[in-house]
């Protein structure tokens, strides 16, 4: 008996140190979650204009400690511009965000334009790696477009220009004759919010060639479309008084030049009451074209348009400067490379005075 209670002490013991022996044994934790990598700039899909900056933010989170990471930008449609760097996250660090900014290629790099992805990568001390992908696109600038609706007040014979966006006037500016056109008024004021222009003894026509234009300086190759809304003035059909010829519209014209010229006019014509057409002069040669058979009023269609692609010049009436109706084209390889005025045209082609009243007008590039 005395030896069974010394064999069951001696258990006890050998048991108890066991117990005390596995508790103090340390168990080693093994990481092999990666970091987790947040990228909320640039969003998904985000469209940047070339030469803006891009804003990367991304977020990383791990387990344990992170050790580095990397960022990197490549198109993916061959574009030749790129952008990478690897750094090292600052020591015992498991939640860091990451905020860069990188500049883009000029807004004259066309070439480097396109879908992008942007990749964000990294490493923990355990060496578990995770990454990111984010797609955007780098975009071109929007072609320039040139508004006026003529709220703010200035009188164009006299004032200073620069805050517009004319770059000036012409009157008896042509090689024809005879050259002794009237400008009378050419303001904001006269109808407040429109433009309106009066003169007399102004022409645009073959050989009678020194009427009115304002106008806006167009680069050689540039396609365009310019429109005009005429809104009042001494035509019959706008309840004014009529005047016979007066004539006023969108015209382009090449720079310091009356050699060739296409307008598309409101017109006042005894016979016809008034209608808008379109004019093309070349080489000498006038050839005017009609909006339909039966001479479309202005009333009906006070919108007008020309749009220059390449050589080609189409001109266009509309109801309410939405739909367009072709009225006529013409085709001239001087337009393809020519610089070009491009404006608000006016005349009257007598000595019989006349006002025409214009808004809403724009000018957009489309290249």
């Amino acid at each position: 008996m005395k030896n069974l209670r010394t064999y069951l002490l001696a258990l006890v013991v050998i048991l108890g140190i066991a117990i005390v022996s596995c508790t103090e044994e340390k168990v080693e934790y093994i990481d092999l979650m990666p970091p987790e990598i947040t990228t909320t700039s640039p969003g998904a899909n985000a469209s940047i204009l070339l030469g803006e900056p891009l804003e990367i933010k991304s977020q990383f989170v791990d387990n344990d400690f992170l050790s580095s990471y990397g960022i990197s930008v490549s198109g993916t449609e061959g574009q030749s511009w790129s952008y990478s760097t690897t750094e090292n996250f600052e020591s015992d660090k498991y939640d860091v965000t990451v905020e860069l900014t990188i500049e883009t290629p000029g807004e004259d790099d066309v070439a480097s334009a396109g879908v992008y992805e942007l990749i964000v990568w990294a490493v923990d001390l355990q060496g578990n790696a995770d990454s990111s992908i984010t797609s955007f696109t780098l975009a071109e600038l929007p072609p320039p477009a040139f508004t006026d609706d003529f709220s703010t007040a200035i009188d164009f014979t006299t004032d200073d220009l620069s805050n517009t966006i004319w770059d000036g006037f012409l009157i008896n500016s042509g090689v024809g004759v005879p050259q002794n056109a009237v400008l009378m008024m050419a303001n904001t004021t006269e109808n407040e919010g429109a433009l309106t222009v009066v003169t007399n003894e102004t022409g645009w026509e073959n050989g009678h060639d020194d009427g009115f234009v304002l106008y806006k300086n167009v680069p050689g190759g540039t396609d365009f479309e310019v429109s005009v809304q005429m809104v009042g003035g001494d035509f019959a059909s706008l309840g004014g008084g009529i005047v016979n010829y007066l004539t006023a519209g969108v015209i382009i014209k090449p720079t310091a030049s009356t050699d060739y010229w296409v307008g598309a006019n409101a017109f006042d014509r005894p016979e016809w009451a008034v209608v808008v057409g379109m004019r093309d002069i070349y080489d000498g040669n006038q050839e005017d074209t009609w909006s339909g058979e039966n001479k479309t009023a202005l009333s009906e269609t006070p919108w007008l348009k020309l749009v220059k692609i390449g050589k080609v010049v189409t001109a266009y009436i509309s109801v309410d400067g939405v739909i367009w109706l072709e009225m006529g084209t013409t085709e001239h390889d001087e337009y393809a490379v020519d610089d070009l005025q491009v404006g608000l045209s006016h005349a009257t082609f007598t000595g019989e005075t006349g006002a025409a009243v214009y808004d809403n007008f724009n000018l957009t590039y489309l290249n």
